[in-house]
């Protein structure tokens, strides 16, 4: 079970210095310990173990790079990571020759003629027409009472009529006696409130819309930074035994295989994954081909022929290595 916010809040700042060996240049970044110590067992020793790190509270992944680790935490604080935007491609062009632009003769401004404006009309006053005053109705009690119950309030009671002697003139007349009920109308619940939804105009995720790869393919785009980002993702969750790290990074992988288009045009960044998934790292902590290198050739397996027409794709099967080996045994399963 995931730590709480009020865990995670509560808990002490701890230090990461990474990307010194990726990037050249070494970042620090500050981490709430809960929320990295809970996803395994191997950072929950690193961080909590009384050893130096520990104790410090401060850590350095000289061989995980800053883009790598800012995900890492997304990961470790939301359970998500977002995907790297797609990127156009740098592509060098010789300069442009000097171009020298010829002075333009300036016109000179012609006065505009200003045309007269007509005086606006002075609006009428409309004449309001005199509202008839209704004249009071005055309601009479006596003998000449409605021969029919006028209607009561609800919460009158109607508790005894009395009869009065009779006047100067031998008649009668009757008085009705009225007690309010101390019981209070309740409101009326209007039926169905309950069913009809309040609707929602805000996210509920401020990332959701970060983290899915894109079901299209984008041909002006470089893919490299998309494809190292999960392998290198997938690397750091193996090395940490981060297994929802590893799964999370390979899916995303997976999907973004799926949507790519592979052409000549864009070789270069299979090259770049190829060369991520087979760095000393890729190769997983466990016995046999890792999940990564097995997805790789498996996609690299439905387009040999293409893939072989590429001068950089077939000077990385020369060079060898365990490359070569699973390129050709995993790409035809």
């Amino acid at each position: 079970m995931p730590a709480s916010f009020e865990e995670i809040l509560s808990s002490r700042i701890f230090k990461f210095t990474v990307g010194q060996n990726v990037d050249g240049v070494a970042t620090t970044f500050s981490v709430h310990e809960e929320a990295v110590a809970a996803l395994s067992q191997p950072l929950h020793t690193l961080m909590r173990s009384g050893l130096e790190e520990s104790e410090a509270g401060h850590a350095t992944w000289e061989d995980v790079s800053k883009d790598t680790f800012v995900r890492f935490a997304q990961f470790a604080y939301t359970g998500d990571y977002s995907v790297p935007a797609l990127v156009l491609p740098v592509i060098e062009h010789d300069p442009p020759p000097d171009v020298v632009e010829e002075p333009v003769a300036e016109e000179e401004p012609v006065a505009a003629e200003e045309e007269p404006v007509a005086a606006e009309a002075e609006p009428v006053a409309e004449e309001a027409e005199p509202v008839a005053e209704e004249e009071p109705v005055v309601e009479e009690s006596g003998l000449w009472e409605a021969p029919f119950d006028m209607p009561r309030d609800p919460g009158e009671v109607v508790e005894a009529v009395e009869v009065v002697d009779g006047d100067s003139w031998g008649f009668g007349s009757r008085r009705t006696a009225v007690k309010k009920s101390k019981k209070k109308n309740l409101p009326r619940v209007i039926d169905g409130w309950s069913s009809v939804p309040l609707p929602l105009n805000v996210t509920r995720n401020n990332y959701a819309g970060t983290c899915d790869p894109s079901d299209s393919f984008e041909p002006w785009f470089d893919y490299s930074a998309s494809f190292v980002s999960h392998a290198s993702l997938w690397i750091l969750g193996d090395y940490r035994n981060i297994a929802s790290l590893k799964e999370l990074a390979l899916y995303k992988l997976h999907k973004t295989l799926s949507a790519f288009q592979l052409s000549s045009e864009n070789v270069d960044a299979l090259i770049d994954l190829v060369k991520c998934a087979y760095s000393e790292e890729g190769a997983g902590l466990g016995e046999g081909i890792s999940g990564l290198r097995k997805l790789v050739c498996q996609y690299l397996g439905g387009h040999k022929a293409l893939l072989c027409e590429d001068d950089g794709f077939m000077d990385l099967l020369g060079d060898g290595g365990q490359f070569v080996k699973d390129f050709f045994k995993y790409s035809s399963a």
